[in-house]
């Protein structure tokens, strides 16, 4: 039986790309970790040039709100977001795309797909 999560982010350079892509990636380390935690995981194992935004350890309360984003449709702070099996992660809708994740606090406006 398959335990591995299946991870769905947002991948998208509005300096480079014209359109915005999926990328999905297999996790095994995801049960008990928070969204922030698979992330970062993914991050540091599978694709360095994923790009999102965190301004804690993604394990205690939330504190700065740096990791606002959608999951499965759900605006998140992924830092305190429990991992599920499956997940669709996108930058939140509110803001404006930097890239993949990361979004601008100060212009909002965004448009992911």
């Amino acid at each position: 039986m398959n335990d591995k999560a299946s991870v769905k982010i947002f991948a998208f350079d509005p300096s480079k790309d014209k359109e915005p892509k999926y990328r999905t990636y297999e996790v095994e380390e995801w049960k008990g970790h928070t969204v922030l935690q698979v992330l970062r995981q993914i991050y540091e194992n599978q694709d360095a040039e994923i790009a999102f935004r965190s301004g804690c350890d993604g394990v205690g309360p939330a504190r700065c709100g740096a990791c606002v984003m959608e999951v499965n449709g759900s605006p998140v702070l992924a830092c305190e977001t429990p991992a599920t099996k499956e997940m669709v992660i996108k930058p939140h809708r509110k803001f404006t795309i930097i890239k993949d994740l990361v979004v601008d606090f100060e212009r909002k406006g965004g448009s992911n797909g």
